[in-house]
């Protein structure tokens, strides 16, 4: 008998991305034969007419994981008519022939359901899939940590999101807690520039440019104090990381996604 077909497709940028990671996590341990669409990570005819920024592509590195499930990276006819029942499921909020975009929890729209798409960014959400988090923390954990600890990292994020300037009094006060720690400090960041004249007169602080999102996110994992930038990226580190003992979060953000926490002391400013 053949395996009922469950289809993930993944928009937006690293973090969201993440979100979307926890549904293929729970539908490959339950045994379904699933399959990842990302052409809307890709620069196309359809992101184009959306007007879609396209971040560095890790969806490929994502599903790595799952050596065996099905992953659709080139746009194809059939993609367009997948989005039209999206659209449909958005606007009545229900799932249209099995195609479901993800507005709040739902176990049984989930269950009934054979595609969906959505940012996920949904407390209810987090904590029905606890399990996979923690498993996605562990395999994190056991396969990217690096030899390199790194005291106290603050993520700086700034050029390729409407958060960081919308938010921009939290990395004033972040800017006063590093003043205050008097400790080194790595400031990974997407504009370094900005970042520069941001945390300017103060010691001991090392820049690091963004080149590779991935690469920043194994920093921020690997940090033993995290500071936070006011985006879900940063704000996986913090949940995924084995690591860090003090985490640093804007509360804004942890009133609606916290930051569910073992042996961590999570402070909101």
């Amino acid at each position: 008998m053949a395996k009922i077909r469950k289809t993930v497709w993944f928009i937006g940028g690293f973090g969201n991305n993440l979100f979307q990671l926890l549904l293929v996590e729970r539908f490959y341990n339950l045994g379904y034969d699933v399959k990842v669409v990302s052409v809307l990570t890709k620069k196309n005819i359809i992101t184009r007419i959306l007007g879609w920024t396209i971040f560095t592509e890790t969806v490929s590195g994502l599903i790595k994981k799952y050596p065996d499930i099905k992953f659709e990276a080139r746009l194809k006819f059939s993609h367009i008519k997948s989005l039209v029942f999206f659209l449909l499921s958005k606007l009545i909020s229900s799932s249209v022939h099995g195609y479901l975009f993800f507005k709040s929890y739902n176990e049984v729209q989930i269950r009934s359901s054979n595609n969906f798409i959505g940012y996920f960014q949904n407390e209810d959400y987090l904590m029905e899939y606890i399990n996979e988090i923690k498993q996605l923390s562990d395999y994190f954990n056991e396969k990217y940590i690096l030899n390199k600890k790194y005291y106290l990292v603050l993520h700086f994020r700034w050029g390729d999101t409407d958060w960081g300037r919308k938010y921009e009094y939290y990395y004033q006060k972040a800017r006063e807690l590093i003043k205050s720690k008097n400790a080194y400090t790595l400031i990974v960041t997407d504009d370094l520039n900005k970042a520069k004249s941001f945390f300017s007169k103060i010691n001991n602080i090392q820049f690091k440019r963004s080149h590779n999102p991935f690469d920043d996110f194994l920093i921020l994992l690997n940090a033993e104090t995290l500071i936070l930038a006011p985006s879900t990226f940063s704000w996986w580190a913090a949940l995924l990381t084995k690591q860090a003992k003090k985490i640093y979060a804007p509360k804004e953000i942890i009133a609606f996604l916290p930051i569910i926490t073992n042996n961590k002391i999570v402070n909101a400013i």
